[in-house]
């Protein structure tokens, strides 16, 4: 039986709630069971162990079958069309498909200890436009310094991103001007916003088959040195727990804009400048990733579509 830590009668309303639910943000904060809570393990008639809360997101993201008639597929067209007619003056907008599985905002918190950032009225995947425009400024950040760097020693990248930012840099290269004016300054005396606005990325195309969402596992086989932060040194003696997470399937289309700050006027200077920025973005998201487990293969894209 679903045990919810609510008064026993009502429980058949959060039941049925649950039931109706299609928000899968509403799902993680309000109708989590207390035994996906507490990663409880169960045995089945054949003594087989089964881990309740990787049965709870299992059957969870099911729900968000690519060919299922339900009302978060009406929800995820409206977010697309909002998301088109809020940037339809951007100068750059495209979509690029996942490569891979795609997870931004894991160390989010919650009654499951993982997290997935959503968009709260929908609970469909968002990528925040913060999270794109570091990403962008990473890669143009590197990009400068394979260019200019690379046949002499290479300098502190903190001390060059802040440098770059603020016009201060002894660079006058075309690509150290573009980074000041599009990503501007971060801290100090000369912070300042840069010129570039990069917008929310929203999901434009489900997977060809499958699932929006699907669960994954990390299996951490020191918990303890994790646990104490490295007090405890990392042994084969420790008992793996398996960590059951959401993600974004691979095939998922997203949509991506790169626009001007408020009061720049868009003539051929600043165009230029709005497709270098979108430039970086695209070869950031093709060769960094964005999001959590970058390392492991997670968050890459494919080549970009232009969105007219």
């Amino acid at each position: 039986m679903t045990t919810y830590l609510v008064p026993r009668d009502t429980q058949p309303i959060v039941e049925k709630g649950f039931a109706q639910c299609d928000n899968l943000g509403l799902m993680l904060d309000r109708y989590v069971t207390l035994d996906a809570a507490n990663n409880a393990d169960l045995k089945d008639d054949r003594n087989k162990t089964i881990n309740l809360r990787s049965q709870w997101l299992r059957d969870v993201c099911k729900r968000f079958g690519v060919n299922e008639k339900r009302q978060w597929r009406a929800m995820l067209d409206a977010s697309y069309e909002r998301w088109q007619h809020a940037t339809r003056s951007a100068p750059a907008r495209f979509k690029m498909q996942t490569a891979g599985r795609l997870i931004v905002g894991l160390g989010g918190k919650g009654a499951l200890e993982i997290g997935i950032t959503l968009q709260h009225n929908t609970g469909l995947p968002v990528i925040p436009g913060s999270a794109l425009k570091g990403a962008a400024r990473a890669y143009a950040l590197y990009s400068i310094v394979a260019s200019e760097f690379a046949d002499r020693e290479k300098p502190d990248l903190n001390k060059l991103d802040k440098e770059l930012g603020a016009g201060t840099s002894a660079s006058h290269s075309p690509e150290a001007e573009y980074f000041h004016r599009i990503f501007g300054a971060q801290s100090g005396d000369e912070s300042h916003s840069g010129n570039c606005v990069f917008y929310d990325a929203v999901v434009a195309g489900l997977p060809a088959q499958g699932s929006l969402f699907e669960a994954d596992i990390i299996t951490p086989h020191f918990p303890e040195y994790y646990r104490d932060s490295g007090g405890s040194a990392p042994g084969d003696n420790q008992n793996p727990i398996p960590v059951t997470f959401l993600t974004v399937a691979s095939g998922t289309t997203f949509a991506f804009a790169v626009g001007l700050r408020t009061g720049i006027t868009l003539d051929k200077a600043t165009n230029e400048m709005v497709r270098k920025a979108a430039a970086w973005l695209v070869e950031a998201l093709q060769e960094l990733g964005i999001g959590s487990k970058t390392a492991a293969g997670y968050g890459g894209f494919s080549d970009p579509k232009i969105i007219d």
